[in-house]
C-alpha cells in the first residue's frame, strides 16, 4: 500500500498488525469541511481494511467541525462499526476541548446503535 503522506511506523508484528502514527495536519489543510474529512477518511480506510492500529495526531489542530467529523470518523464508523473504530484509533496530541468533542461525537454513535 502506498500512501502519499508521512506515516510513521511505530511497530510491526509477525501477523502484519501495524501501529502507525498519522498526523492530521500532514493530510489536510483544515478540519472544517466535508472535503477535508473525506481526505482523512481515504487515508484511514485502507488502514481499517488491514486492521492497522493508528495513533491519530491532532498536533497543530485547534478545532474540528461536525462536517469534518461526519466525513471522516462518522464514515469510518458507518463502514466498520463503532467497536472497530475504537479498537483501531487512538487520538494523541489532542487538546482537552477536542477530546471532549470527539468523545461526545462517538457517544452519539453508541447511543444510536442501542436504540
Amino acid at each position: 500500500m502506498i500512501v502519499p503522506y508521512a506515516l510513521m511506523m511505530i511497530g510491526i508484528s509477525d501477523k502484519c498488525l501495524y501501529l502507525l502514527m498519522v498526523s492530521i495536519k500532514d493530510i489536510v489543510t483544515d478540519t472544517y469541511t466535508n472535503a477535508s474529512g473525506f481526505c482523512l477518511y481515504t487515508v484511514m480506510k485502507p488502514l481499517f481494511d488491514s486492521n492497522t492500529k493508528v495513533e491519530l495526531s491532532f498536533d497543530g489542530i485547534t478545532a474540528t467541525s461536525l462536517s469534518f467529523l461526519n466525513s471522516s470518523f462518522g464514515a469510518l464508523i458507518e463502514d466498520f462499526g463503532i467497536e472497530k473504530f475504537i479498537s483501531l484509533v487512538k487520538p494523541i496530541n489532542i487538546t482537552k476541548s477536542e477530546a471532549e468533542l470527539i468523545k461526545k461525537y462517538i457517544s452519539g454513535f453508541k447511543l444510536s446503535s442501542k436504540a
